[in-house]
């Protein structure tokens, strides 16, 4: 029981995050919450943890068209997190070079020794999408400043 995740529904705001479970304090306003809380759902890990709070957040009419986007192979039960962004990040400051540039070759080169099976371009989209990394030219990008290994 201690590896499963918790969303819970805050119920001052409204607004889900998750919890290891015990009362805690919610991290969008603060309200000390109570035990027993109000649980929406229940993850494995992390990763599979981060998708279904932003789907808890995402107004219902909008989260089958959210869960598309996502894509449904990256939710997983069973604690897999051989494809989490934390894994991501690792392979992108490996691939960059000196200069902080990222290629596709060296990303799926990685990726792979991280027994990664998420596709090059996925894990490029995510990491432009959170600002790590910027398309300098076809099939080029740079990975930000401090984000770097060297």
């Amino acid at each position: 029981m201690d590896d499963v995740w918790l969303v819970a529904r805050c119920p001052s705001c409204s607004r889900c995050h998750g919890a290891r479970g015990a009362a805690h304090r919610c991290p969008h306003c603060g309200h000390r919450t109570a035990s027993p809380m109000d649980v929406v759902d229940r993850a494995a890990s992390a990763a599979e943890l981060q998708v279904l709070v932003t789907l808890a957040n995402t107004p219902e009419e909008l989260r089958d068209e959210l869960r598309k986007r996502i894509g449904g192979q990256r939710v997983r039960k069973g604690g897999d997190d051989e494809d989490s962004p934390r894994v991501w990040f690792a392979a992108l400051r490996e691939a960059a070079n000196e200069d902080g540039y990222v290629t596709v070759e060296a990303l799926a080169k990685a990726l792979r020794r991280r027994s990664s099976i998420t596709p090059v371009p996925d894990v490029i989209e995510h990491a432009m999408g959170t600002g790590l990394l910027f398309e300098e030219e076809s099939d080029l990008w740079c990975l930000l400043g401090e984000q770097r290994s060297g």
